[in-house]
């Protein structure tokens, strides 16, 4: 008997975690944000990176209305996302990972393949960031620490 109350002990504390979509903004085209539900009051969320207009969402399912081919489709991708975050989160947790609402977005942007699994993006606007973001430790061409005004512009502008 003490097995079965050790064995509800180990599950005492282990808790569902799920997936729910909702939209964010003031325009007619609004963001589709994902919550990560893990417990009462650790609920990140983070924007996927896709939008629609709130007419042809539903939000009694929080996914679009399948009226429209496109609607569709984005369903079947918010469901890919859905799948993947659950997945990774529940590898995270077997492994000790915190799960954060970084690490959210990095989940996100692995699933679409925006960054590489080891974290570091592919785009070429986040390493002109990561650029302006180290440029005042940056050593210049005379050996100084810093960028100077003129070559952060430059980066800015392009």
């Amino acid at each position: 008997m003490y097995g079965i109350f050790r064995t509800l002990d180990l599950f005492k504390f282990r808790y569902m975690a799920t997936v729910k979509y909702f939209l964010r903004g003031k325009k007619e085209i609004k963001s589709i944000t994902l919550q990560l539900s893990i417990s009462k009051g650790n609920q990140p969320e983070r924007k996927t990176g896709f939008s629609i207009s709130k007419k042809q969402w539903s939000t009694d399912i929080g996914f679009p209305k399948q009226t429209l081919v496109e609607n569709k489709k984005l369903a079947s991708i918010l469901r890919k996302l859905k799948d993947n975050v659950l997945d990774n989160f529940n590898q995270a947790q077997a492994e000790g990972i915190i799960t954060n609402g970084q690490w959210l977005k990095d989940q996100i942007d692995i699933c679409f393949e925006r960054i590489a699994p080891s974290g570091q993006s592919e785009l070429v606007i986040d390493s002109i960031d990561s650029l302006l973001e180290t440029a005042d430790v940056r050593k210049n061409q005379k050996g100084r620490n810093g960028l100077s005004r003129s070559r952060k512009n430059d980066y800015i502008a392009l």
